[in-house]
């Protein structure tokens, strides 16, 4: 019998970077593109689980034929979708605060680019050439502030709802 391969996983919790960009290429992202003074950074505003991507594939039954007795299935309609996010707010502080910086920057009904990237170092490793994200085009929806008091350690945030317009580009490689 043949040893199985037995491979080590990748640790997800700190190891997953959020961008919004304005402008990006599908096919070959840059370096100045993914790292540009209008990229903003969401990883450290979002909470735990917010803006995951998800896709809903239908599974239709074909036609039967006339010879046969079975009936199979076939992959129909895909429907993409975002969680909303949720993410750090001070109603009291200016939007040009770091705090604010995300909720300035995503205006409801704007047009942008969701770049994950998963398996690194959100806050210790750049975006650089050879990396992998997926990129996913997007539209903000309406913010509104929560405040879920029922744990003392909750703070305050902002729920903003954002659908996806394009087909999400997988596993796509940063160049130069």
């Amino acid at each position: 019998m043949a040893t199985p391969i037995f491979p080590a996983g990748t640790q997800a919790q700190g190891n997953v970077s959020k961008r919004f960009l304005q402008t990006v290429s599908l096919t070959a992202p840059t370096v100045a593109q993914v790292t540009a003074t209008t990229a903003i950074d969401a990883s450290c505003f979002l909470y735990e689980g917010a803006g995951m991507v998800d896709v809903d594939e239908n599974k239709v039954d074909s036609q039967r034929r006339l010879c046969s007795r079975n009936t199979f299935q076939r992959f129909g309609n895909r429907t993409y979708s975002v969680g909303d996010l949720m993410y750090v707010y001070d109603q009291q502080a200016e939007d040009t605060t770091d705090v604010n910086k995300l909720y300035a920057a995503l205006v409801p009904g704007s047009k942008m680019f969701l770049l994950d990237r998963f398996g690194l170092d959100a806050q210790q490793v750049d975006f650089a050439v050879g990396q992998f994200v997926d990129i996913i085009p997007v539209q903000l929806g309406e913010r509104v502030p929560m405040a879920d008091t029922g744990n003392e350690a909750n703070e305050i945030q902002i729920k903003q709802p954002l659908i996806v317009t394009a087909t999400p580009v997988r596993k796509v490689k940063i160049v130069a």
